[in-house]
């Protein structure tokens, strides 16, 4: 792979390799996707590889590296900040600097210009629609030594408005045993929807917090209906009154849908590309990673389903 971001600390050279790429060499060092950082020594010879991996989405990685006061920091595509020990190689800290609006995540607070609202843990995953922001906390992640918030697990789960205020801290979550069970955020419109560890999918009411259904991972609920599709869930993305939702699919590939918010399907395709989906510049959009790694991207119509345009190499 060739090298993506590339520092020097400690008499090493930190290298973070472009798993998108792969050059017609015989390597020396073999390194997963998802474990891209490597050191070598003065003398050239390898000091350590990151095993661990950024959390979040499998695919992943490390992208950019920098150095400040003299401590190593990885960049992942994920938006996650990791600190990393140039002795070992091994992760030490993770946090997250992300903005939803005028609203942005710093460590384990999340601030405006004019408020701070201070968390117990780190968050670990969130989404926001046009007025929430949901945040899901997780559990090994000291937060705040003062935090404004409380939460009791398994209700691992706040909402706040586009000023920082609180809206509300998850409630009604009954059926979840582990302390942190809630994990991934999907704000649909008007509908806020988490994922939890057991892969259940879990509406909580958009005012109150309070969960209000619960249903299996291979099904989903539009327009009060509950619907099947016979492998699991595992993608969402809402844009314009539409969710397009994405299963597993046949032999590699993945299964599309769209959704009206008033339960209509309105379009199904079956490819064996393994998509991902993005919402970018207002709208959803396609990514499809082809020969030799290189991502490929799509504008779709989120209405029929239909492929617009290829957008290889950019948005």
């Amino acid at each position: 792979m060739p090298i993506k971001s590339q520092v020097i600390l400690d008499g090493l050279l930190v290298v973070a390799l472009d798993p998108t790429e792969t050059l017609d060499l015989d390597p020396d060092v073999t390194v997963q996707r998802c474990r891209n950082v490597v050191a070598l020594g003065p003398d050239c010879q390898l000091s350590w590889v990151v095993e661990e991996p950024p959390t979040g989405d499998t695919d992943d990685y490390y992208s950019i590296l920098s150095v400040s006061k003299g401590k190593l920091t990885a960049k992942s595509t994920d938006r996650q900040f990791h600190r990393i020990d140039t002795a070992t190689g091994e992760l030490v800290d993770s946090w997250r600097e992300y903005t939803w609006r005028e609203v942005w995540i710093d460590g384990s607070t999340i601030s405006t210009a004019n408020s701070r609202l201070a968390l117990p843990l780190k968050p670990s995953m969130w989404d926001g629609s046009t007025d929430t922001f949901v945040v899901v906390v997780g559990s090994g992640t000291e937060g705040a030594d003062d935090p404004d918030v409380s939460v009791s697990p398994p209700n691992n789960a706040i909402a706040v408005g586009p000023d920082g205020a609180l809206r509300w801290v998850a409630s009604g979550v009954t059926t979840l045993e582990d302390d942190y069970s809630l994990l991934k955020p999907y704000c649909l419109g008007d509908r806020i929807i988490i994922r939890s560890v057991t892969d259940h999918y879990h509406e909580f009411d958009p005012e109150t917090g309070e969960e209000r259904a619960v249903w299996p991972h291979d099904q989903f609920e539009f327009g009060g209906e509950r619907f099947s599709f016979g492998s699991p869930v595992i993608g969402l993305k809402w844009c314009d009154g539409v969710t397009v939702l994405k299963t597993d699919g046949p032999n590699r590939g993945h299964e599309l849908y769209g959704f009206a918010d008033d339960g209509t399907q309105l379009w199904h395709r079956s490819d064996e590309t393994r998509w991902r989906l993005l919402k970018k510049e207002g709208e959803i959009r396609l990514w499809d990673e082809t020969t030799r790694g290189r991502p490929t991207r799509f504008r779709f119509d989120e209405m029929t389903g239909k492929i617009i345009e290829k957008l290889t190499g950019s948005g």
